[in-house]
């Protein structure tokens, strides 16, 4: 925390600073520790379309959209700061950028 005139200012944070956060409207690949039976953990990934962000700082989540088989969609919210999450990889761009925050509509796209 650095002091500027009796106001304390939060500085950034190194993990913010370290990962680069994606984009709503993009294709990615979650990477994320998932724990098993006792002390055994693997690491596993989820991927699929952004299609919302919430919160800030620490609290921040994404919500990422697959479909999966017999085109029954799946929805995973993670926290993006979790420990358990090891990175985050952006698969592909849309062409054009998302005019929306939310991308709930995609919802209704798959019925």
């Amino acid at each position: 925390m650095a002091k500027n005139k009796n106001v304390e200012i939060p500085e950034k944070s190194e993990e913010k600073a370290k990962r680069e956060e994606p984009r709503v409207g993009e294709t990615i690949r979650v990477y994320f520790k998932v724990r098993e039976k006792g002390d055994k953990t693997r690491e596993t990934f989820f991927e699929g379309d952004l299609i919302a962000k919430k919160g800030q700082g620490k609290g921040k989540t994404i919500t990422v959209r697959r479909l999966g088989n017999n085109k029954i969609a799946i929805e995973r919210i993670f926290p993006l700061y979790s420990p358990l999450i090891t990175k985050i990889e952006t698969k592909s761009k849309p062409k054009k950028r998302a005019r929306r925050a939310k991308l709930y509509y995609q919802r209704q796209a798959d019925k």
